[in-house]
């Protein structure tokens, strides 16, 4: 037996397993039976005996890594929530919140889980010890940002609230951990759990409005992912010892890690879409074939792969909306290749020709998830396909108002573009607000494409108001319904606060310059009325407004369940990391700039800068 029980000296860390470790690291004694049951060993619940404790931690324990955990790592660990509360953030992560992309499988998920706890010691079909052991390694990583998104849209009135005593902060607190321990485990061989971790890491940022940290975050995980061969086609060859259940085992996660590389591909690629930045993933180094278009089963290592039927075809996976995002990534790639992303392109008939790829792309797309006509057989089973056609129908004219924008000025063809395929951006963005719980009003994607469409629609209105005739009831409409939802959505979604004021703003004074009439229950009463020239608005936003230290984040206001949140930034990020006011304000100055109208802001924008 170890004397860790009995005695005050320690045996080698290099010599025991992470479960171990932790019982010896932490006090000894009975005071603290209850600590490591609420650690989430439930092997454990109801004992009251620390020797019982030690046995089941003990027993069957998972494969030690090549570097144990350093004592810090196991004391973040500790600070997990116990298992019950932990069954309960897990069920709302994979009900609420992995549908929109699925990083996470279930089945891969929960296998993990329970050797993690220790409950199950069977072979793994599919890694191998050295593999597995790595992905124990940072699996408490991955755990933390569950637990953190989870918290992020955890339905009021969720028992787990009491054991967190009604504290939304956590969800900050926990995603913090879940980074500081990547850190202190560090790189050693990194995992597919370990870039997990990191993407759910951007996701939970991106819903906070830290759009550069986010894309930051992301760029970790795309490190990491190639670290792990992800971006590379791997060979199957099953060896003449392998069983069946070992092969199909291989292959089904292969076929998982594949659909974790385009998840990843198309992050890379609409994010520095929309943020204007480099795209981290170049094409020449990516050789990876698709993956099947097909959810991965119940029990992997007992089910062989089969192409679907043209019926079978038909029904929602969960990789059907990312090879949609996929191919449309594809073509963010093309833009650049091409530089159609500056003002005078060699070909501008490319940008035409890509426009109309991007509209085949969605035409293209099962019944399931098509905005028109779609077949609606499968929602009742699949509540989040509603939501999931909107989301797609976003992604797709974000992508034509990007692939137009850097045009306005020189194609008539491409300012028509913007308006009606901003128009069809900001009517999906509604009808995915109607459909969107109250709990769930956080999400960046319900804010971010509302806002940058809707400053977009108004600046280029107020440049060319002759060009907007045909279309100017529309954006009146779609305009006011953005404002409406903004300002019920401000108290929780930093991006959707910071964009409220400079919209307001923008439309009142295309109001004027357009004779627009808005009703008074349009906009909401705390908004105060404006004469000023649109250049005024970015002077109105002055620099000591712009001032991290005086903008109000959303972060530390009240919850959907009316808890107060204090996610204050504790890395010293600064305020461009975040969709503030500063970073709208730079929008319309590139807006301006490509209309060749910057010369009229200079002097505004610069004081606005300094």
């Amino acid at each position: 037996m170890h004397s860790s029980l009995i005695s005050d000296e320690w045996e080698s860390e290099m010599h025991l397993s992470p479960s171990d470790q932790l019982v010896n690291f932490l006090p000894h004694g009975e005071e603290h039976s209850q600590h490591f049951r609420q650690l989430g060993y439930s092997s454990v619940a109801g004992s009251n005996s620390f020797v019982e404790l030690e046995r089941v931690m003990r027993c069957t324990g998972p494969p030690t890594p090549p570097s144990q955990p350093c004592t810090e790592a196991l004391l973040l660990i500790s600070r997990l929530p116990p298992k019950n509360i932990m069954d309960e953030l897990i069920a709302t992560f994979f009900s609420d919140v992995n549908w929109h992309y699925f990083i996470v499988e279930k089945f891969y998920f929960n296998d993990l889980l329970v050797r993690w706890y220790c409950t199950e010691t069977s072979q793994l079909t599919y890694l191998s010890s050295y593999e597995f052991s790595q992905e124990l390694r940072y699996f408490p990583s991955l755990l933390f940002e569950v637990v953190a998104l989870s918290l992020q849209f955890l339905p009021p009135g969720a028992p787990a609230w009491g054991f967190f005593g009604d504290e939304a902060s956590l969800s900050q607190k926990y995603s913090d951990m879940g980074v500081e321990l990547l850190e202190l485990l560090g790189v050693q061989g990194t995992a597919l759990t370990a870039v997990q971790a990191s993407l759910l890491r951007a996701s939970w940022l991106k819903n906070l409005g830290r759009g550069i940290d986010a894309w930051r975050s992301l760029g970790n995980a795309i490190r990491l992912s190639q670290e792990l061969g992800l971006h590379r086609q791997q060979v199957f060859q099953q060896s003449s010892s392998d069983s069946v259940e070992k092969s199909l085992g291989s292959f089904w996660y292969n076929e998982y890690k594949k659909r974790m590389w385009i998840n990843l591909y198309s992050w890379d690629s609409l994010m520095a879409l929309v943020l204007g930045r480099p795209m981290m993933i170049s094409n020449f180094d990516c050789d990876i074939q698709l993956p099947i278009d097909c959810d991965i089963p119940d029990i992997p290592f007992k089910t062989v792969p089969v192409i679907p039927s043209n019926n079978l075809g038909n029904r929602p996976t969960s990789l059907s909306a990312s090879l949609v995002r996929y191919f449309i990534s594809t073509k963010v790639h093309r833009i650049r290749e091409l530089r159609l992303d500056t003002p005078h392109p060699k070909d501008y008939a490319m940008v035409a020709v890509l426009h109309q790829e991007a509209l085949s792309i969605l035409d293209g797309t099962k019944p399931v998830l098509r905005h028109q006509n779609p077949d609606t057989s499968w929602d009742a089973q699949h509540a989040y396909l509603p939501q999931q056609r909107e989301e797609l129908l976003t992604v797709v004219y974000t992508f034509l108002t990007a692939l137009h924008r850097p045009h306005i000025s020189t194609h008539v063809q491409s300012l028509r573009a913007v308006l009606q395929a901003g128009i069809v951006v900001l009517d999906s963005q509604q009808r995915l607000f109607d459909l969107t719980s109250t709990h769930h009003y956080m999400l960046c994607h319900l804010s971010f494409y509302t806002v940058d469409v809707a400053i977009l629609l108004l600046v280029v209105s107020a440049l060319h108001p002759q060009q907007m005739l045909e279309v100017t009831g529309n954006i009146h409409r779609a305009i006011q319904q953005a404002i409406v939802r903004l300002s019920r959505m401000a108290p929780v979604n930093p991006t959707a606060s910071s964009g409220l004021d400079v919209i307001q703003r923008c439309y009142r004074r295309l109001q004027e310059s357009c004779a627009f009439s808005l009703p008074a229950d349009a906009i909401p009463a705390h908004s105060a009325s404006t004469g000023v020239q649109l250049q005024d608005i970015c002077g109105a936003l002055s620099h000591e407004q712009l001032n991290f230290q005086d903008w109000e984040s959303p972060e530390s206001r009240s919850s959907p369940g009316n808890r107060t949140q204090n996610f204050s930034t504790t890395d010293g990020s600064a305020t461009t990391h975040y969709f503030d006011q500063s970073y709208w304000l730079q929008q319309i100055d590139g807006i301006y700039s490509a209309a060749n109208h910057a010369s009229d802001l200079d002097t505004i924008l610069e004081a606005g800068r300094d």
